[in-house]
């Protein structure tokens, strides 16, 4: 039971350890109203019309988060869109000094052939016919002025390349009987598209970007059984110049186990 003390009390004498039973009241309870059945009525109506403003909101808020939710999803597949237009890998390694810049890339009509630029390493699949890592020593390359590559597309992906050397062949011996004549090297077609002429989309591609530099010779080193490409070469203008390399690689036949091959090459040149 709580006590208050009265306005006219006298202070409580702590030293003595009694308390005056004058100077304190037991506080009076207070009096309280039964309610009314009008009360009990106006409360539960009250307690309705809180429930459906209640429900009103929730249904607001329901509404406004779908909203959001449809708002979220457009805004996420306008930057999927966006993504596709936009592309700004991230190398590693010992070229990831150089980043691209992020820029729109415009593949054009299928079997275009453009320069290739950093954000196109992200085109290259790990197991397609070269895998990016190569692709990227071609691009580091470039970007020191040694070659350029060349890449036909068919709806965003590589159907073709061919890189030219500006510092000639890669063999030592060629590049000694012809100093400082850029070469062809790596020309590759996927061969779904053997009817579209890939292989000499990119050789005259080749041809139009050494021009345009100046140069006024071009070599072109081709396996001897490759007789399509060839015949793309010589119906260019290309001629054999009677110089034979060599070749030797390693590779794995169909049970895995580890092959040694040699190509035989001729060598090609055209006057520009």
């Amino acid at each position: 039971m709580r006590f208050r003390r009265n306005r006219d009390e006298q202070p409580v004498d702590d030293a003595a350890g009694e308390v005056d039973k004058d100077a304190v009241h037991e506080a009076e309870p207070t009096e309280h109203a039964e309610p009314t059945e009008d009360d009990l009525h106006a409360d539960s109506d009250g307690d309705a019309e809180e429930d459906r403003d209640v429900e009103d909101d929730d249904e607001d808020r329901g509404d406004d988060e779908d909203r959001d939710v449809e708002d979220d999803v457009e805004d996420r597949d306008d930057e999927d869109d966006e993504e596709d237009l936009y592309e700004d890998p991230k190398p590693t390694g010992r070229f990831a000094w150089l980043k691209a810049r992020k820029r729109k890339i415009e593949y054009g009509p299928d079997f275009t052939v453009k320069v290739a630029t950093l954000p196109d390493l992200e085109r290259f699949p790990e197991d397609g016919h070269v895998h990016p890592e190569i692709v990227r020593s071609w691009m580091a390359l470039q970007q020191f002025g040694e070659a350029m590559l060349l890449v036909s597309w068919v709806k965003r992906a590589p159907v073709g390349y061919v890189l030219v050397s500006w510092t000639g062949d890669w063999n030592d011996e060629v590049r000694a009987e012809y100093p400082d004549v850029p070469a062809l090297t790596n020309l590759w077609a996927d061969e779904r598209y053997v009817t579209e002429d890939v292989e000499r989309k990119l050789i005259e591609a080749a041809i139009t970007v050494c021009e345009k530099q100046g140069k006024d010779r071009l070599l072109a080193t081709i396996e001897s059984t490759n007789t399509s490409v060839r015949d793309h070469l010589e119906e260019l203008g290309f001629e054999d110049t009677g110089v034979t390399t060599s070749e030797r690689y390693v590779y794995r036949d169909a049970e895995g186990k580890k092959r040694r091959g040699t190509h035989e090459n001729v060598v090609l040149l055209k006057e520009l």
